[in-house]
């Protein structure tokens, strides 16, 4: 004996199937409908559906019919990859979601997802992001990147070609590269900070005397 469920899926497609040469966008709102209020609709009909509606909005039928791939797929097919790669990443699909967001050049976008699931290829990925802003010479931006990523000396560098010889002298500390910071600090006449870190590394005395003095004269 059918259960009242087979019965159900039964009619809805006998239904459907005399309505298949209803005005197409009237279709796809009956099918919507349906699926709005917990009908299971048969996969030929949602297609037929999804097929005359627009990407974003086809996109949301199949969510709601429980279609995550094929919402995914419309999504990028669509051109709306950031709905596509975000939807992978609500469903727990993070390579997908990475490779989205690689695959259309959005590489901090995919460096966050990656970093936020873990996943091994973070660094990676915010290479390839702080290395596109680093050739545009958006130093400051790239600094930035690094330094969410954790690669100090990365940061370090960066400071340093964009000018910023004081933030890098400070990255430097922080990462415990005292002569890098010595030599930042110079670089940023804080001579007075650069003689406090030239004492920890042992820099000789008139080094430190002349450091003294000219950080005392720029008070």
């Amino acid at each position: 004996m059918k259960t009242q469920t087979e019965e159900l899926e039964k009619e809805v497609n006998k239904i459907l199937d005399r309505f298949d040469s209803m005005q197409n966008q009237k279709f796809a709102e009956m099918v919507n409908h349906l699926v709005d209020s917990g009908i299971k609709v048969p996969e030929k009909h949602l297609n037929r559906a999804i097929d005359y509606l627009k990407p974003d909005f086809a996109a949301r039928l199949a969510l709601k019919a429980g279609l995550v791939d094929k919402a995914i797929e419309i999504y990028e097919t669509g051109g709306y990859y950031a709905n596509a790669a975000t939807t992978a990443q609500a469903f727990g699909l993070i390579d997908r979601a990475i490779s989205i967001w690689e695959k259309h050049g959005c590489f901090v976008e995919a460096a966050v997802t990656a970093k936020k699931a873990k996943s091994d290829r973070a660094t990676e990925l915010y290479l390839k992001a702080i290395a596109i802003d680093e050739k545009a010479g958006r130093y400051g931006i790239a600094a930035d990147l690094a330094k969410d990523a954790g690669l100090t000396e990365k940061v370090i560098d960066l400071y340093e070609k964009n000018g910023q010889f004081y933030h890098a002298a400070e990255a430097a500390v922080k990462a415990g590269l005292l002569e890098r910071a010595v030599e930042d600090y110079v670089t940023a006449k804080h001579f007075s900070l650069a003689a406090l870190y030239g004492k920890k590394i042992g820099l000789p005395e008139d080094k430190i005397k002349l450091y003294e003095i000219l950080g005392d004269h720029l008070r």
